[in-house]
């Protein structure tokens, strides 16, 4: 069973810093958190594990655009399925490119998001970033690690040695199985080298007017180069505006006083079960 399974795990979005939940997290040195479209709330790590080798083998870095709706046409290839076959999806398989490195990339492009209501959009094509409207005050800032901040090479080594130190490979250890921890730096380190924090000669508001960014060369964020390349600008606001067009209008709804946790024992409960449909 264990040579035809394929694990995967990845975060949801990025980490709640300063507004969503006011936790230790963070997604330094990324820019912003959860609930923005800066890379620290949309960029997160994953990895997965199969006993058939993907994309260069055990360790490698898989570096192309994957967005979460690639997981089902993905998943669904490697079943066996055909992804052609998959009507109304928005994902792309990637298959393909994990098993043969020098394949077409099958997607250079993601949507991050389109919300008429806080007024803000973000977009990702090749190499470029644009990102329109504001968000929560203190979200868009980079938000350092608690404490004393390892380099990513110690911090490689710190999962490594945590993996040394676990229960799972103890007690895989004495029954023979010779469980491998990898390299400390191939197989726990995946830095993101972001530069000199010298903000642009034009600072970035996007509340004002769309900010640009190159994410290969500038992944943290630091340089609006908007005003540089006003073509490109001009090319994402029409992606965007496209797909506003064929988007579902949101259908959100006012609080219901009667789903207050309060009303039914402190607990959150599904309170409209009972109700006829």
């Amino acid at each position: 069973m264990l040579e035809d399974t394929f694990m995967s795990f990845s975060s949801d979005n990025g980490a709640a810093s300063t507004f969503w939940g006011v936790n230790a997290a963070s997604s330094w040195p990324l820019r912003g958190e959860k609930s923005t479209l800066w890379e620290g709330g949309v960029r997160v790590p994953g990895f997965v594990w199969t006993a058939k080798p993907l994309w260069q083998g055990p360790g490698s870095e898989y570096d192309r655009l994957f967005h979460v709706t690639d997981w089902l046409p993905t998943l669904y290839e490697m079943a066996g399925g055909d992804p052609a076959q998959l009507v109304g999806v928005d994902g792309v398989s990637h298959l393909q490119s994990l098993v043969n490195p020098t394949a077409a990339a099958p997607r250079n492009e993601a949507l991050l998001n389109i919300d008429p209501v806080d007024g803000n959009a973000g977009i990702i094509s090749d190499r470029f970033k644009l990102v329109v409207g504001s968000f929560p005050d203190g979200s868009s800032d980079w938000i350092e690690l608690p404490g004393e901040r390892q380099s990513l090479e110690e911090e490689a080594d710190t999962a490594h040695q945590s993996c040394l130190n676990s229960t799972a490979y103890q007690v895989l250890s004495g029954r023979g199985a010779n469980p491998k921890c990898g390299s400390a730096q191939g197989a726990y380190s995946t830095p993101v080298r972001c530069g000199d924090k010298v903000l642009s000669k034009a600072p970035c508001d996007s509340a004002r007017q769309p900010c640009l960014y190159d994410i290969i060369a500038d992944p943290c964020e630091y340089h609006n180069i908007g005003n540089e390349y006003p073509q490109v600008v001009k090319r994402l606001q029409n992606r965007l505006a496209a797909y506003e067009e064929g988007a579902v209008k949101p259908g959100n709804l006012g609080q219901d006083q009667a789903s207050f946790p309060a009303r039914h024992g402190a607990t959150w409960v599904t309170w409209n079960d009972d109700v006829p449909v």
